[in-house]
């Protein structure tokens, strides 16, 4: 982005995108997927599942990226720990932070970052469970381990 006014253009396109698909006040969250290579992911990543345009992006300037609702997420996660003994509260959407757990264990994790990391490998919401799993095996061993 050159510019304040490009940034407002490409979010007024990517809304276009999702503009019938969210209910208002939605947030979004955008992965450009260039963090893959700086933010270091481990196991596939866009390189992998958009194979034969990879070389088109890296000589490019376009901005490729993928589009997706924090809210939606943190709304899935909290649908499929439902079986468990524990539940998933929020504080606010900066940073999103959750805390799973019960009245008196919990564990605070910035789903955000599970949903990017998601994302950036191509992703969909059910994908990006795989990486609440270990925090969810987390808590049953300090519940478990205080109540010996």
């Amino acid at each position: 982005m050159d510019s304040d006014e490009d940034l407002v253009e490409f979010k007024e396109n990517c809304m276009k995108l999702v503009g019938n698909t969210a209910p208002s006040g939605s947030q979004f969250e955008f992965a450009d997927l260039s963090w893959a290579d700086s933010w270091n992911f481990e196991e596939n990543t866009y390189h992998h599942w958009l194979t034969e345009f990879e070389t088109d992006l890296q000589e490019s300037d376009v901005i490729a990226g993928v589009l997706a609702s924090p809210n939606r997420f943190y709304d899935i996660v909290a649908n499929e720990i439902g079986m468990f003994d524990c539940q998933l509260s929020k504080d606010g959407d900066s940073p999103p932070v959750a805390f799973l757990g019960d009245d008196e264990y919990y564990i605070s994790f910035d789903y955000r970052e599970y949903l990017i990391n998601a994302m950036i490998k191509g992703y969909d919401y059910w994908g990006a469970l795989r990486y609440v799993e270990p925090v969810l095996d987390s808590w049953e061993k300090a519940a478990a381990w205080g109540s010996d």
